[in-house]
């Protein structure tokens, strides 16, 4: 890979994340739940789900390379649809424009649990391998070493992934632009109302009148 394929994979990955998705959302979400110092320690599961996405993307490419280099350009011409497709699906899930209520339930309420939700989220969904592939095989150079493409397209990507990560948890709220919804407040009322008693209770009440 060339420096200009590693800035074009560079460019392609900020694009990406600029694009809203379940992942960086769920950053969000915890940070506005739990607070920004909480939400920093998602960072690192952020960079590693992300990092292990971008390496199980590179294994096709890696293979296609090897056993059929003639194979990256016919491939790399699906590359540029598969993106624009998941620009789309990601504006138009419905999660997106969904307000968020004071009581959103988050997957994981520890730090710990919520790291190992994160990588998994990124690892097993598989919206991020494949468009991780699709950018990869863009710009991948099948005449060049693999190993020193596969390398510094894992340093952009932890580099890019971190900053990106940081943003979300220092300001979620913007990024998410979402509004809580505001319960209104119920004044009480004078007129009478019916009070619901319980089984047993009336149950009890019968049998002290049968006695």
């Amino acid at each position: 890979m060339t420096t200009y394929g590693l800035l074009a994979f560079a460019l392609m990955a900020v694009f990406l994340i600029l694009v809203p998705s379940p992942l960086f959302r769920l950053t969000a979400n915890f940070a506005l739940q739990r607070g920004h110092r909480a939400a920093l320690a998602t960072i690192p599961g952020v960079i590693t789900g992300l990092c292990l996405a971008t390496a199980l993307a590179a294994i096709p490419v890696l293979l296609i390379a090897r056993y059929w280099p003639g194979g990256i350009g016919m491939i790399a011409f699906i590359g540029p649809w598969y993106v624009m497709a998941y620009v789309v699906f990601s504006y138009l899930d419905p999660s997106r424009r969904r307000p968020m209520a004071d009581n959103d339930n988050l997957p994981e309420q520890q730090n710990i649990r919520m790291i190992g939700h994160i990588v998994k989220q990124a690892v097993l969904t598989p919206r991020y391998v494949l468009a991780l592939f699709a950018v990869l095989i863009q710009v991948w150079d099948a005449t060049l070493p693999s190993l020193p493409q596969f390398l510094a397209t894992e340093l952009v990507c932890a580099a890019i992934m971190a900053a990106a990560a940081t943003i979300q948890t220092l300001l979620p709220r913007r990024l998410l632009n979402r509004k809580r919804l505001a319960i209104p407040a119920k004044t009480a009322s004078n007129k009478a109302q019916t009070v619901f008693i319980a089984r047993r209770a009336v149950t009890a009440g019968y049998r002290r009148i049968a006695a």
